[in-house]
Parts: structure tokens; sequence; C-alpha cells
């Protein structure tokens, strides 16, 4: 279960308007800082009452506590004490996703996976492969060029998934950049994996998609038979919702069974 979070911010006599500019300035740092998730962060205010919201998906159950040692948001949230009427007022709800991981739970992590499970969803791009839930970008103490690498390679990919989802003029385009392993996006989240294991240490796999409605002769990239990096035969594993992994390559991925319908 994940945490929706909605802030109140009154404003003080006569600072509605840049009450205004410092929490957009607030938000916006929270989502790049990776405090919220970028899908689901919403911005709106009421003009009758001199009131600004910020609501987000948190990216970890303390996100909005743990943002205040980040220094713009501490430097943004005194400025914004400086022109409210009274202290901001957080609401919190449960944010439940059917068939999706939670929060990670742990506090170290050897072994991550860089994936996207279901774009269309708030989601961390990174899952801990003990407990499977989301880790929280901040919480990993990564360098600002891996967790912008990671960020990037996120937000691209939520941007292509929905033109070969719903099936339109940019369909084949679409499915080759999320299922061939050669594909630019496919290459940047590689790439950003490859960055993440050499920073920490840790064992980081990539989740290469396959789409288990077509076929291998259908195009020869939607369902991956060998690992399509360095042809090597697959180990089957029990990881849903992955069931194949090619240790060399460090990509995971979900093969069809024996009967065909991809279950491990």
């Amino acid at each position: 279960m994940l945490i929706y979070a909605i802030e109140t911010f009154k404003a003080a006599a006569e600072q509605y308007e840049q009450l205004g500019e410092a929490v957009g300035s607030y938000a916006s740092t929270l989502d790049t800082a990776g405090f919220i998730f970028h899908k689901g962060r919403m911005e709106y205010q009421d003009d009758s009452q001199q009131t600004h919201y910020v609501g987000g998906v948190l990216c970890h159950p303390d996100a909005l506590q743990d943002s205040l040692a980040h220094t713009s948001i501490s430097e943004l949230r005194l400025q914004i004490d400086s022109l409210v009427c009274s202290p901001p007022m957080v609401q919190r709800y449960d944010y439940g996703i059917p068939q999706e991981p939670g929060y990670c739970t742990h506090d170290t992590w050897q072994s991550v996976t860089v994936c996207l499970r279901n774009p269309w969803l708030p989601a961390s791009p990174i899952r801990c492969n003990e407990c499977g839930g989301f880790v929280a970008l901040y919480r990993l103490n990564l360098s600002e060029a891996v967790r912008s690498e990671l960020r990037g390679w996120a937000m691209d990919y939520e941007g292509i998934y929905p033109f070969w989802s719903l099936s339109g003029d940019y369909e084949s385009w679409a499915a080759k950049e999320l299922f061939d392993v050669n594909s630019g996006l496919n290459q940047c989240g590689l790439a950003a994996a490859a960055a993440m294991a050499k920073e920490t240490g840790w064992d980081v796999s990539y989740s290469l998609e396959t789409d288990l409605d077509e076929t291998i002769d259908n195009g020869g990239f939607e369902v991956h038979l060998r690992c399509p990096k360095c042809g090597g035969p697959f180990r089957r594993i029990d990881d849903p919702p992955w069931n194949a992994h090619c240790p060399r390559c460090r990509i995971v991925t979900l093969q069809p069974d024996e009967e065909g319908d991809g279950s491990a």
C-alpha cells in the first residue's frame, strides 16, 4: 500500500501570490529530488480561501519528514513558513495499487532491479530484490549524475509506453523501444543500471520487458527465448514478476512457459 499526501498552505495577508511561487518551487523540488513520484503530482489553488495545495504519492512513508534534510527544500520550507498564516496541514490517504508491491522495508540494499512494471501508475524505477518493494531514489545515496540518469530513463519509459499500450499510429515504434534490447530506451536503462552498480557495488539487474501476446516470429524482439544481448540461455528463476535471468548481462525478463502463457 502506498501513501498519497496533500499539503495545505494558507497564505498570510497580502502573501497569496508570493506563497504560490514558493509552493510551486517546493512541489517541483519534491518531485525532482525523488520524495514524491513524478506521476500523480498535483498542484492547485483556491483563490477564495487564499490557499495552495500540493498533492503526490510519497516515495517512502517518511518522505516529507526526510525532505527537510534536503538543503533546497529546507530553505523553501522556511520561506513558506514566513508566508502562511497557520502551520501547513498534511492529510494522508491510502493509495492502493492491485497486484503491485508497496514500499521496500529495508534500510540497506545489496540486490535491486531497474524496472517500471506498470508505467500508468506512480512507481520508483528501483525494486528491492529481497522484499519486492519500491525503493525511493533519495534513500540510496546515489550521486546526482546516476540519480538523474535513472530518473530520465523512467520518464522516457513513461512517455513511450502509452504509444504501445493504446495501439495507435506509433505502436510499432514504441514496441521496438520497449522490447528491443538495442533500442535507445533500453540502452539508456542498461547504462543507468551499470552506472548504479559501479557506484554502489550492488547486484543491479535490468528488466527487459516482453509482450507475451505476440510471438517470436512477429518482429523478432517481443518474446526473448535467449538473452538478446549475449545470445546465451536464460537461467530460470522464481522471482515474480520475472522468471528468467541472464547472470552475464544482468537482465531479468519474463519467458513463456512450456504452454506459452508466461507463468513461472
